[in-house]
């Protein structure tokens, strides 16, 4: 853990939660952005201050009051304050997304632009005046350095710099290719052409040769099919939000054949889900489905080796239950007994003959109500649900998105908060109290999105974190 000295930490702080000065159209910082990331995450904080509400919802208040009863030298005082009641005053641009990139060596890099240097220099003297003896203007460019971090910047562009074990001279030389004037190739990339053109408060873009370094990194090699390496592909997350929700959409970015010939077979193993079932599942509870051609996917398990990790009881269930799916299969809970915490658990599938349905009756026996019927497998573990009824509350076609869906309704685990204790129990109550639903579904081509909705529809997700620093802040 990087440790930063105080008045570093403060100013890095500021930074994060300034408000917005002037604007330019493109980011000045784009030709400094280091060849050797491995991931890069833009911050649009225009966007992030107006969601959480800084100026009038109570944060930027606080933050004065915590400044004036703080036992630090005046001039300091005077400088923080100057800064919270108009952040332009710190002479960063933050109408310009920020940009952080992060090196294989765990080195990293924040980038923003600049609107007016020497009020940044004046801010950082005013902290203290040990300060003033540490700003040296060189090469080009003006440094702070303390413990391990480095603050550099010019007329246009900002930097913070960090490393987990870095000499001032390292981080000096590390500065000086920094604002050298050499042009990377990083801003032409598809990828990264791709997150800066992302309109979402946040985005991070996860180039391949990041995975490698992973735990697990030799086994999801292996379970990749022949040709496909994860250095050939970036994985790029764009976090958007409006009143009462947030969304964090996923997309696969690559130009190998061998990589979107493999997202292309996947796509073939399932297609939209169509309406068979949908009817039987409850919104109240949860929900999963998919419409799938279980041949395809049962030769696709084979072929990557996926199955070699099963044991033999797993795969003498999921071999017949595969081969017999050829359509929609949809599994709901829709309630939790109070009393034994057992879920009300149905599943439907489009299966091509009984073999799974003999096959599950064998295992679980008792425990539920197991069938075949019209191509359709069927289990039932509830006291209530009879099969092929339509439910109270239950999903039509319009309600389900892409091929793969998952549905949350955070409802359902109301009961559960009644029979958890300690910080479990608030853990669930906390999730509970905030949020009402989640979606997750594939859309093809190697994108999917989770869609998160809120109880307080009025309010943005950021304005709700914002409002909850604010009640915890003496």
């Amino acid at each position: 853990m990087i440790k930063y000295g105080k008045n570093m930490a403060l100013l890095v702080a500021l930074v994060l939660v300034a408000l917005l000065s002037s604007c330019s159209d493109s980011p000045k910082y784009l030709d400094m952005l280091p060849d050797d990331a491995i991931t890069l995450v833009r911050l649009d904080v225009k966007q992030m201050t107006e969601q959480s509400n800084f100026e009038k919802g109570g944060l930027k208040d606080k933050m004065l009051k915590l400044v004036a009863e703080d036992n630090m030298p005046a001039e300091a005082k005077k400088q923080i304050e100057k800064v919270v009641k108009d952040p332009a005053e710190l002479g960063i641009d933050l109408r310009v997304p920020m940009m952080v990139s992060v090196t294989a060596d765990q080195e990293v890099t924040l980038f923003a632009e600049m609107h007016n240097a020497d009020k940044l220099k004046d801010f950082i003297k005013g902290l203290n005046a040990e300060n003033s003896k540490k700003l040296t203007e060189k090469d080009g460019f003006t440094y702070y350095y303390a413990n391990r971090a480095m603050i550099a910047f010019n007329d246009d562009v900002f930097c913070f710099g960090a490393a987990e074990s870095q000499t001032e001279q390292e981080a000096i030389d590390k500065m000086k290719d920094l604002f050298s004037g050499k042009v990377t190739k990083m801003k032409d990339r598809e990828d990264v052409q791709k997150l800066l053109a992302s309109d979402g408060i946040a985005q991070m873009l996860i180039f391949g040769e990041a995975l490698g370094s992973l735990p697990k990194a030799k086994q999801m090699a292996e379970m990749m099919p022949k040709g496909v390496n994860m250095k050939d592909a970036s994985f790029l997350l764009n976090l958007s939000s409006q009143k009462g929700k947030a969304s964090l959409s996923y997309e696969v970015i690559t130009d190998s054949k061998e990589w979107k010939d493999y997202i292309a077979k996947s796509d073939e193993m399932v297609k939209p889900i169509d309406a068979d079932y949908l009817e039987y599942i409850s919104k109240d509870g949860f929900a999963l489905m998919a419409n799938c051609a279980g041949e395809k996917l049962l030769n696709y398990l084979q072929d990557s080796g996926m199955l070699n990790i099963m044991d033999g009881e797993q795969e003498n269930i999921i071999k017949p239950f595969l081969s017999s799916l050829d359509g929609n299969i949809v599994v709901g809970i829709d309630k939790i007994d109070e009393n034994s915490a057992k879920p009300s658990f149905v599943m439907y599938a489009k299966t091509k003959n009984d073999s799974f349905s003999k096959l599950a009756n064998e295992n679980l026996g008792t425990m539920g109500e197991v069938g075949y019927k019209d191509n359709t497998t069927y289990i039932i573990m509830s006291n209530t649900e009879k099969p092929m009824t339509p439910t109270k509350n239950g999903f039509s076609k319009g309600d389900v998105k892409g091929s793969l869906y998952c549905y949350v309704n955070f409802d359902l685990f109301k009961p559960v908060i009644n029979m958890s204790s300690g910080m479990d129990a608030i853990i669930i109550k906390s999730v509970y109290d905030v949020f009402s639903t989640a979606e997750l579904y594939y859309l093809g081509e190697g994108k999917c999105e989770l869609t998160v909705s809120m109880r307080d529809s009025d309010k943005y997700p950021l304005e709700k974190i914002s409002d909850y620093i604010v009640s915890e802040m003496k």
